[in-house]
């Protein structure tokens, strides 16, 4: 986030988005454990996505479903106006990833079980879904004049569907 401040001239802001950060904390740490204990495969997020969607909802965001004809694909804005500001969050489970806490690649012990995050997405997805809100909150305080988007991209993690969201056209749009 440093780089963005600076390219936004907004480098002596950094200790209060820490600061917005450390406000969200308790509520990042629970939807991260929500999305790491459904452990959807992609394109099947449909609880992960309601989360992360409800909480953006909660912090003013406005939400659009179903981006590029995917039903877990959405767009949170927030604001208008130039530059925009983009944070592209993943939070599905990959195929024959276990749920375990280990630094390698492991397969789940239970067969029946396909998907977990030993990929980090739930992290990833409720760490920049955390920053666009902590940066928004930040914003609307200062009263700076921004555009906001939180982008939905979904099944990041099995390949392909990166592409589907681009000639869906939802970044263009930025």
């Amino acid at each position: 986030m440093k780089t963005l401040f600076l390219l936004l001239g907004l480098a002596a802001l950094e200790p209060a988005v820490i600061d917005e950060v450390e406000q969200i904390k308790a509520r990042m740490l629970q939807v991260n454990q929500a999305i790491w204990s459904y452990a959807e495969p992609g394109l099947e997020e449909h609880r992960s996505s309601r989360e992360l969607r409800t909480w953006l909802e909660e912090s003013g965001f406005s939400i659009r479903d179903g981006v590029a004809g995917m039903p877990t694909a959405f767009v949170a804005s927030y604001g208008s106006g130039k530059p925009v500001i983009a944070f592209l969050a993943e939070y599905d489970a990959l195929m024959g990833v276990s749920q375990k806490t280990v630094p390698y690649r492991e397969a789940r012990d239970d067969p029946a079980v396909e998907a977990g995050h030993g990929c980090g997405h739930s992290v990833f997805g409720t760490g920049t879904t955390g920053a666009a809100i902590a940066l928004k909150r930040l914003m609307a305080k200062e009263a700076l004049a921004r555009h906001r988007k939180a982008l939905r991209n979904p099944g990041r993690g099995d390949g392909g569907c990166e592409d589907v969201h681009v000639e869906g056209r939802s970044l263009r749009r930025c």
